[in-house]
């Protein structure tokens, strides 16, 4: 019904791909060729100098909203730390479940580490109220173990006769201050040392029992934090709120609180230049090219100054340009020629790339524009589910598609349409006799 094939060329603007199709940093080799300082960039450095300095230690958060460059400051501030010969812990929070983000963050822990190996006995310290003689009455060998194997021993509350290696932390020995102190010991081995925790909103639909627990560990961590230690945490602004509801003591260990700013004009046509010099084929008189100055200005004001949220207008604008032979520049006009939507099916649909355009096809034309779940197109493009997952999640980010509980649907400017192209062919095979 809407056969269109109509391949996208970067070439003719001197660009090896589309500069604005990776998002997240985390998907860039070189970040550092393509970052823009900010303010919030000259107050990290200032505390990281205090801290690898003069043996001071800090604890401070980064808010800001999805797409403004948290995550992004987060790894450099872990490499800068590692390549000081420091010990850095990075870990992005991708589950609400406590016990599985503790173990992530202490899977950091070398499993063998003998430099640091102690001997112990296989029973357990008398402070576990368990008595001066062994629990079954037994005598063990020494045994030599390593600090990894000493924090699971420590994790464990309980008396078994099961090897080492299968204590496992629950919600019942989650003892939130003796494993802050056992992060404190590790890290504490180390000349300096980071433990930086991302994406913190995403554990916080665990119940308020857990997430008390969880801050709690945490906040013993900073409250007693070894020198030349840097403690950051980000989040979103809502989670920031959240967490301050849950934990107060928490925030308020807190040393330094930094919001992410807007992006200003001038340092969203740096980002532009950058992103673009990154993908050149070939170099241009004019490093903006094929942008000019009011595009970017009005793209900017579009996103109200949020990073991701340019680069996802500007993918879509130069997608679109790929596609129309007659345009040379990008202005302010054309941007909002581009973002006013469509006037056809056709058009919309020839905005989506090749590779993921047969998705945005049958959306269209087996579900009437959707919502559709990610599993169900998998079954229709016999694709796997977590690559069908990914390419709607980038046709969200690249604005093609919207999505509400996991369910996807083309924009509501296009769906109409699409329904009233779905109506007139009903109502023709109708007419033929064909329905």
């Amino acid at each position: 019904m809407f056969k269109i094939d109509v391949s996208s060329s970067y070439e003719r603007f001197g660009l090896e791909k589309n500069p604005f199709t990776d998002l997240s940093s985390e998907a860039i080799k070189d970040i550092e060729k393509i970052h823009v300082s900010q303010e919030i960039d000259s107050r990290i450095a200032d505390i990281l100098s205090d801290v690898i300095g003069e043996n001071s230690g800090i604890a401070f958060s980064v808010v800001g909203p999805l797409g403004s460059g948290k995550t992004q400051r987060l790894k450099g501030v872990h490499k800068l730390i590692q390549e000081s010969g420091g010990m850095s812990i990075y870990q992005k929070i991708d589950s609400n479940d406590i016990i599985k983000t503790t173990l992530d963050i202490f899977s950091y822990f070398p499993e063998e580490e003998e430099d640091l190996g102690e001997t112990y006995q296989t029973t357990y310290p008398q402070e576990y109220e368990y008595g001066e003689e062994d629990y079954y009455g037994q005598s063990y060998p020494e045994e030599k173990i390593s600090f990894f194997q000493k924090i699971k021993r420590f994790f464990t509350r309980e008396k078994i006769q099961a090897p080492v290696e299968n204590y496992e932390l629950t919600r019942l020995n989650y003892n939130s201050q003796d494993i802050g102190n056992q992060m404190i010991e590790y890290l504490g081995e180390y000349k300096r040392s980071a433990l930086i925790i991302d994406e913190m909103e995403n554990i916080l639909t665990a119940s308020n029992t857990d997430l008390i627990l969880f801050f709690e560990f945490l906040r013993e961590f900073i409250s007693n934090m070894p020198e030349s230690c840097v403690f950051i945490m980000g989040c979103t602004n809502n989670a920031y709120e959240k967490i301050r509801e849950i934990n107060p003591a928490f925030i308020a260990r807190l040393h330094s609180e930094m919001f992410s700013e807007s992006l200003t004009d001038e340092r969203a046509i740096k980002l532009v230049q950058k992103r673009l010099e990154y993908n050149r084929k070939k170099s241009m008189m004019n490093p903006l090219y094929p942008f000019e100055d009011s595009a970017i200005m009005l793209a900017n004001s579009m996103a109200k100054g949020n990073p991701r949220e340019l680069l996802k207008i500007l993918h879509t604008t130069l997608f679109t340009a790929t596609r129309e032979s007659f345009v040379e520049f990008i202005d302010d006009r054309y941007i909002a020629k581009v973002l006013t939507g469509p006037t056809s099916i056709e058009e919309y649909i020839r905005r989506v790339p090749s590779d993921l355009r047969e998705d945005v096809r049958i959306i269209i034309e087996k579900y009437g524009g959707g919502p559709v779940t990610y599993i169900q197109l998998a079954k229709d493009t016999h694709e796997p589910v977590t690559k069908q997952y990914a390419k709607l999640e980038e046709l969200v980010a690249m604005g093609i598609l919207t999505s509400e509980k996991g369910k996807y649907q083309i924009n509501s400017s296009v769906i109409q349409m699409v329904r009233a192209a779905i109506k007139k062919e009903d109502d023709k095979k109708v007419r033929e006799g064909k329905k």
